[in-house]
């Protein structure tokens, strides 16, 4: 293409974007209905037309914006005339956006923006599967309604995808680590804000979003007490991703990792955004995220080695197994042991919220009426109707007793095969990376995400909340992708091994033997 059409073809896509977004404010401003609500509607459609077009940039913004869309949901109510259609243009947003740059990164993978191997498109069809998977467990529970689906898919499964995305979009681990620096630094007023919310208290527009009934934080108007959510919609999400990017600001700052990479972060650096981090966990008053931090730096290690990983796995199984089995001994002294904990020198540190064990009950009464209880254990489950009234005999509050009385046996025989299988390949492709700070970085990646997988077990699904589940799947997306580098480096070097050898050898001799000739 020449110069001058070049330059027209410019003009003319800047004309026409610049028409777009005078159309976009017109209408927006014109609306009769809610401005945010209109304003997200154009998003929708930017959002995923920008992530066709440009994949990688339209990922960073998608990311960082992550931290923050939960915010345009109280906005809302500032703008007035809220309509609960209102809600779902919000909400559709980041799953729109992504499903445009998943598609994005597809079509300049067939058209050769982007090198994809054949294992780019396994792990497509992998993320399909997920997909598929989460759509039919939502049929399952909530039968044909696509207000349930839409929602259920995002959250489930949608952001699987980011296994085939991350390792399309950043294919070496420099590019991996400066997206992990960015998401730190990124969402740093994320946190700030969550400590703000806790020494001051809710803003009045967040009360008045609260009153609309529209959030199950509801609740927090009849309690004397404030738990943090900052900027995103609950103090579950606020304490899972504060806690795995505390671990995840400790690695980047470790001193082994970055001692060669100007993509890491400064040790002063890193040390001052985890304690960030964690003081967006103590906001947040969500005990569970405290294990986080501690389990992922413990499995980041283990993951590097073997044997230790699948000892940590026994161990955690042996330890779920006895905590189920003692429910009963524990229920009948927990009242006890929960004023030690409000009461001793620990809690006047950290505050009694943070310290009281008494709402460990409910998930201790969910172990002994679901997994020890006989009647629980169906072929394909009771469906969502059963399991959340305290009244009810098969109660629960944690992840496997929930897919037991939702699903039933079999389903979560498949799913718990599967996991097992996924497990087993991913800690083996971790084991196969050559390059020393690769297999530290995807250990590490894959300890925070175990770590979070562990969180729910004790807890609810935070899986399934946005968006701890964006980074979930993308700690796991950043493992697959070092492994897969580590692997292919790996494959490229191995023919070359004999042939710089051999020449080399003489060379060595000559030199060797030129130094012991007398002059």
């Amino acid at each position: 293409m020449s110069e001058p059409s070049r330059g027209a073809s410019s003009v003319l896509v800047i004309l026409a974007g610049m028409g777009l977004v005078l159309y976009m404010l017109t209408a927006v401003l014109l609306s009769e209905g809610n401005l945010v609500g209109q304003l997200c509607r154009f998003l929708l459609v930017a959002g995923f037309v920008m992530g066709v077009l440009l994949p990688r940039p339209a990922f960073v913004f998608w990311l960082i914006g992550c931290g923050y869309l939960d915010l345009l949901k109280r906005l809302m109510v500032v703008s007035g005339r809220m309509f609960h259609d209102d809600l779902f243009y919000v909400l559709g947003v980041a799953p729109a956006t992504f499903a445009g740059i998943a598609a994005g990164a597809l079509l300049h993978g067939l058209f050769g923006g982007v090198k994809l191997r054949s294992a780019h498109l396994g792990l497509l069809a992998a993320g399909c599967v997920m997909v598929l998977l989460s759509a039919l467990m939502s049929l399952r529970t909530n039968g044909m309604s696509l207000r349930a689906l839409g929602p259920d898919v995002a959250n489930a499964g949608l952001y699987a995808l980011l296994i085939f995305v991350v390792p399309a979009l950043y294919q070496d681990r420099v590019s991996v680590m400066r997206l992990l620096r960015l998401l730190l630094l990124a969402w740093t007023p994320v946190m700030l804000y969550g400590v703000y919310q806790q020494v001051n208290g809710f803003q009045e527009f967040e009360i008045d979003y609260l009153k609309t009934g529209m959030s199950i934080e509801i609740k927090q108007l009849f309690s004397d007490r404030v738990r943090a959510f900052s900027t995103l919609n609950s103090p579950t999400a606020l304490g899972t991703i504060a806690g795995g990017l505390c671990a995840m600001a400790l690695v980047l700052g470790w001193r082994p990792l970055n001692r060669r990479q100007t993509a890491a972060l400064a040790s002063p650096v890193a040390w001052m955004l985890a304690l960030v981090y964690a003081a967006g966990m103590m906001a947040s008053t969500v005990r569970t995220s405290l294990m986080i931090p501690v389990a992922g730096l413990m499995a980041a290690w283990a993951f590097r080695h073997r044997g230790v990983t699948w000892m940590l796995y026994a161990v955690m199984v042996l330890a779920f197994a006895l905590l189920v089995l003692s429910a009963d001994f524990i229920l009948n002294r927990i009242s006890v042991w929960n004023d030690l904990a409000t009461t001793g020198a620990l809690s006047r540190m950290l505050g009694a919220e943070m310290t009281s064990i008494g709402t460990f009950s409910d998930r201790l009464m969910g172990f002994r009426n679901i997994i020890l209880n006989p009647d629980a254990y169906t072929w394909f489950g009771y469906g969502s109707e059963r399991g959340s009234d305290p009244s009810d005999p098969l109660y629960n509050h944690d992840l496997i007793s929930n897919m037991i009385v939702r699903y039933g046996c079999v389903p979560l025989a498949v799913m718990s095969l599967a996991g097992f299988v996924i497990a087993r390949h991913v800690h083996r492709a971790v084991h196969r990376v050559r390059d020393v700070d690769d297999q530290r970085l995807a250990a590490a990646c894959l300890g925070v995400a175990f770590a979070v997988v562990a969180a729910s077990l004790l807890s609810g699904n935070v899986l399934a909340t946005f968006p701890n589940n964006v980074v979930f799947w993308l700690l796991v997306s950043i493992t697959l992708m070092l492994s897969m580098t580590g692997v292919k480096t790996r494959a490229k070097a191995a023919p070359d091994q004999l042939e710089p050898q051999s020449a080399d050898v003489p060379a060595a001799v000559m030199r060797a033997h030129r130094q012991h000739i007398p002059s």
